[in-house]
């Protein structure tokens, strides 16, 4: 949905020496698109599939979230460097 990189801290925060390569960040495109089976889909890093696994099946499961549209939520890895936003959405047609 989006991808952000949060150049204050990676300037304070950060060094050379690190894999920057790897996460969720360089992972997608802008407009990448899952589909779900309840298992964590081909290509999502591990970290990011950790932080949305709790509301895909939720809303999987038919389940929303106060304040939220029917349906959809919109949740982020937690690369505070990188973050990357994802917005689960339930299969209407299911």
């Amino acid at each position: 949905m989006k991808k952000t990189v949060n150049s204050e801290f990676v300037e304070a925060y950060t060094d050379s020496t690190g894999d920057w390569s790897s996460g969720c960040y360089h992972a997608f495109e802008i407009g990448h698109e899952f589909i779900n089976d309840g298992h964590m889909p081909d290509g999502i890093p591990d970290w990011g599939w950790c932080d949305m696994q709790k509301y895909v099946m939720v809303l999987s499961c038919c389940g929303n979230f106060l304040g939220c549209k029917p349906g959809v939520f919109i949740t982020c890895c937690t690369d505070g460097f990188r973050p990357v936003f994802y917005k689960p959405e339930a299969n209407a047609g299911l």
